[in-house]
């Protein structure tokens, strides 16, 4: 697994974890609780903005490159004709 991943891992126990102990406790705990399950999610959804960022720059770059092979020329393509159309023979 990568650090990531792990850190993932770790940053969802703990959230379970307090929203275990925010339904048990009551009163200023539960407060503060609640406060720390906000900072968690606040957390979870800063760093999957991030990465997903991340993954449209490098989409966007990984086409950049790919479009600038062929120097930002326009590739000229064959046209192929069809044969002419034969005529029909009379019917005898």
């Amino acid at each position: 697994m990568s650090k990531e991943s792990k850190d993932f891992g770790t940053t969802l126990s703990d959230a379970l974890e307090l929203v275990a102990q925010a339904a048990r406790t009551a009163g200023a705990p539960a407060a503060q609780t609640r406060g720390r399950k906000r900072e968690m999610h606040k957390r979870i959804a800063i760093a999957t903005t991030t990465s997903l960022a991340i993954v449209v720059v490098g989409v966007t770059a990984a086409f950049a490159v790919t479009g600038s092979n062929n120097g930002g020329a326009t590739q000229k393509t064959a046209v192929r004709r069809a044969p002419p159309a034969r005529r029909a023979r009379p019917i005898r």
